[in-house]
């Protein structure tokens, strides 16, 4: 059995389940401390952000909104995607990404590897101080992953496993040591490296139910009201200058709908939309902008690869043909987003291979395949020569967009003669028999993807990952693949791993464990403020982003 990596098993079935229950809802970035505020909220924290137009830059707030509440929030037991995302605006991870997605200088302003891929030197912007004043070493950084390996954090299960070991070679140069080359290391470190505060750490001895918000990060934390709002304040000492406004202020809204009377209102400045809003009637508000960034989400059909029919690679080939992915997109997300070939979104430009085969809608073509593939329909319904007939079900969580894909499905099959049993279940049920026991014939689902694919490629689809409360659910076995991602993870370089994430995605299209549907589009809403910025995954809600954005006012 190979090496794994990235983050503990337990962390990514958790990401999973929350991906696949809130595919239709803006994402959740929003969170709890057991900290002290910093300083009194604004006044106009209750959402009049964009009524802020007279104020000067350094006193303005920018108002934005979000759909849940978090569950928790440390930056070394954070829950959810939700908790990460604003962690990160309080606390820097040593490396960043660019508008690729690829390593960009963070808390290091440069780094060297050696030439085995096992040896990692960074090398620390030295002005970096944390929001106490006290200045950021190497040995913040040292202490950071001694920290993670010491209390085994399941986010940061398989990093901490990964390092060897680390040293402070000096104030602000830090060596480190991997236990095998893994060239995904730097993004792994973008995705979840928040570095912390040695001073402070050093006395949390029981950092599962114990935080603390003093960071590094372009934002300082002022107070949270449980279900009403969460309130930022710009970091005046940022060592990359202090972003444009004062005050962030995150709202919760209860609905989508109360949430788009808020911007309509002008009491927000920037939302993201929910995949398949109709954006007709926020084009009647000039002050509006309608932003499109990229993103990393994909949207599949998963079939269980070792229970009839579908332990027919021709079967499934056949089926991915009879599908109309752009009628799923038109309709079921009101064509936003675009149709699917590989298992990597274009968003992750550098790691996506456009040439990857993408099953056009074809139902001649399906029939033929079903054909070639032992079965015959003489009477209206697909049976091979032991008797058995083309038909199953289709279990999916009761909410959108899986319905609305679902009965498209089942009308498109039904008219190549293929009967396909709908199940609708709660997300827990769905959870349950989906990644814990496998017990199901096909099934859809979502992924946010990392930076780093392998992340994603190693738990979807490496053999050893296929068995109960696995997220290989397709149960996909396939001895080529499983060599190419044992190779993929060991390289020692970006391009050395690029070319094995390409000959996996070729491999995974041939034989077809999950039908490609759509990638996801990430569409924000933008008023009062100008000069945004996305980068994939994130979209607009990246550090970079709101040191870049400004007042319009």
């Amino acid at each position: 059995m190979g090496k794994k990596r990235g983050i503990g098993r337990t962390a990514l079935i958790v990401i999973v389940v929350v991906i696949v229950v809130v595919a239709a809802v803006a994402a959740v970035v929003l969170m709890t401390n057991t900290g002290k505020p910093t300083a009194s909220p604004p006044s106009n924290s209750t959402g009049t952000g964009a009524g802020t137009g007279g104020s000067s830059p350094s006193n303005a707030t920018l108002t934005t909104g979000f759909f849940e509440d978090v569950t928790s929030l440390s930056p070394v037991n954070w829950f959810t995607i939700s908790d990460l995302d604003v962690l990160q605006l309080i606390f820097n991870t040593l490396v960043e990404v660019n508008a690729s997605g690829l390593p960009a200088p963070g808390l290091a302003q440069s780094w060297t590897v050696s030439n085995n891929g096992m040896t990692y030197t960074f090398n620390l912007y030295h002005n970096i101080t944390w929001q106490d004043g006290k200045p950021l070493t190497a040995q913040d950084v040292v202490f950071t992953f001694n920290y993670w390996k010491k209390y085994h954090f399941p986010y940061y299960a398989a990093l901490s496993a990964l390092i060897q070991n680390a040293t402070a070679i000096n104030n602000y140069t830090v060596q480190v040591n991997l236990v095998h080359p893994d060239a995904g290391f730097l993004l792994d470190l973008a995705d979840l490296g928040m570095i912390i505060p040695q001073h402070i750490w050093q006395n949390i001895t029981n950092p599962f139910n114990q935080s603390n918000l003093i960071g590094d990060g372009p934002f300082q934390f002022v107070s949270r009201t449980p279900g009403v709002d969460i309130i930022l304040k710009a970091n005046p000492h940022y060592f990359l200058g202090e972003p444009h406004f004062k005050y962030l202020v995150i709202k919760i809204f209860s609905s989508v709908d109360s949430a788009l009377a808020a911007l309509e209102s002008g009491s927000v400045n920037m939302l993201e939309l929910p995949e398949g809003t109709s954006l007709t009637q926020l084009s009647s508000y000039p002050s509006i902008h309608i932003v499109d960034t990229p993103s990393t989400m994909i949207y599949y059909i998963s079939m269980n690869t070792q229970t009839f029919p579908f332990n027919n690679t021709l079967v499934r080939q056949a089926i991915a043909y009879a599908i109309n992915k752009t009628a799923i997109l038109d309709l079921a997300f009101l064509k936003q987003g675009s149709v699917a070939n590989s298992v990597i979104s274009p968003a992750l430009s550098y790691w996506y291979d456009p040439q990857v085969k993408n099953y056009t809608y074809n139902p001649s073509l399906a029939v033929q395949l079903l054909k070639e593939a032992g079965f015959s329909n003489s009477s209206g319904q697909w049976v091979n020569s032991q008797g058995q007939q083309l038909t199953f079900t289709l279990l999916i969580p009761n909410q959108a967009p899986w319905i609305e894909i679902a009965t498209i499905m089942q009308q498109e099959l039904g008219q190549i003669g293929i009967t396909v049993h709908v199940q609708a279940v709660d997300p827990t049920t769905w959870e349950n028999i989906v990644i814990g026991t496998h017990n199901y014939q096909m099934t859809l689902g979502s992924w946010r993807l990392y930076f780093d694919p392998m992340l994603f490629l190693e738990p979807s689809f490496d053999s050893n990952e296929s068995g109960p409360n696995g997220l290989n659910f397709a149960v996909f076995k396939n001895s080529t693949v499983d060599s190419l991602i044992q190779s993929a993870i060991y390289s020692p370089s970006l391009g050395t791993e690029k070319g094995y994430v390409y000959q996996i995605q070729a491999a995974v299209s041939q034989q077809v464990p999950w039908i490609m549907l759509a990638y996801g589009q990430d569409i924000w809403a933008v008023q009062g403020y100008t000069n945004w910025q996305g980068v994939p995954r994130y979209g607009l809600w990246y550090y970079t982003n709101f040191l870049s954005i400004t007042p319009t006012g």
